[in-house]
């Protein structure tokens, strides 16, 4: 069993709440080790300042380094801590967690302790979230992250691995399920109230789209998410909620909170590229004689308010 964690902080309250008691004793004996890239030295101010991020009581002592090094960017580095738990008197679920950020999927934890973190020499912790969006972390550093997630064998294969005949998509779209559209029949269905109305379209230049999505990765979003908006580095939605979902073979993106009007400034660059292909296949499947035959009668006809 899989669950999705797009802000990894949201979970610092749950994996970290039980850490007040305890916690907050230091038992001062742990020595601090070299690990990877990083001297004993380091490893104790990644731990200290990461403890100190993200407060909760927790101490350096419950903190330890994963996996080595993600990334170093400059002076920032990339990393993963684990929280320890044992001494807690909570059992934590061994369900496995998918580290994305903004719109990337970084890689699988095993639990919920598991945390990424970005760690700046002199200065410390911060959210690789937050790093992103002021143009810190650049879209080359999170492939490259990705990429050494890969090495560590932490990151499972998602990209596209099928050919062009055996390739087709579903598109669904609206503030509920208004719409959708199935390549390999070239069915259409609008919803109404009571009624399903459907018509035929086959989606022209299929050779081109295949390799619009091969191009995009989807392996590189997590299944479902809310893309982060760069205005004042906060999130936006609309109400009430649209969304879309792109699904081709057993992958699948489903997107909330969203505009599709075509002008996709204001996202992330990888919510962008995702959004200008799904609006291209929504207009698309909009344009054609098929979707304009399609007549909704007045009394069948969902309002949303």
């Amino acid at each position: 069993m899989k669950k999705t964690n797009f802000l990894l902080t949201a979970t610092f309250a749950l994996a970290l709440g039980s850490c007040i008691g305890p916690c907050n004793e230091e038992s001062g004996t742990r020595v601090y080790e070299a690990f990877g890239p990083y001297s004993a030295t380091q490893v104790k101010e990644i731990c200290k300042t990461f403890a100190a991020r993200v407060g909760n009581g927790c101490t350096p002592d419950r903190i330890y380094l994963e996996y080595g090094e993600l990334g170093y960017f400059g002076n920032v580095h990339v990393n993963i801590v684990r929280y320890d738990a044992v001494g807690d008197g909570y059992e934590y679920p061994a369900v496995e967690t998918v580290a994305s950020c903004c719109g990337y999927y970084i890689c699988d934890f095993p639990s919920e302790l598991y945390y990424l973190n970005a760690w700046i020499e002199g200065k410390g912790s911060f959210d690789l979230t937050d790093l992103y969006i002021k143009g810190t972390i650049t879209d080359e550093n999170m492939k490259s992250i990705m990429e050494e997630a890969n090495h560590l064998h932490i990151r499972e294969n998602k990209t596209l691995d099928i050919g062009l005949d055996d390739f087709c998509f579903t598109l669904d779209w609206g503030h509920g399920f208004d719409n959708h559209y199935q390549s390999d029949s070239g069915t259409i269905e609008r919803y109404g109230r009571k009624h399903v109305y459907d018509a035929t379209f086959y989606y022209p230049n299929i050779e081109g789209l295949f390799e619009k999505i091969k191009a995009l990765d989807m392996g590189s979003y997590p299944s479902r998410f809310n893309p982060y908006q760069t205005w004042d580095g906060r999130t936006y939605a609309q109400n009430p909620v649209y969304y879309c979902q792109l699904a081709v073979g057993d992958m699948s993106i489903k997107i909330e909170g969203i505009t599709l009007g075509g002008n996709f400034d204001d996202y992330l660059p990888q919510c962008k590229k995702l959004l200008e292909l799904v609006y291209e296949i929504k207009t698309t499947v909009e344009g054609s004689d098929g979707w304009k035959s399609i007549t909704i009668p007045e009394d069948d006809v969902v309002y949303y308010l």
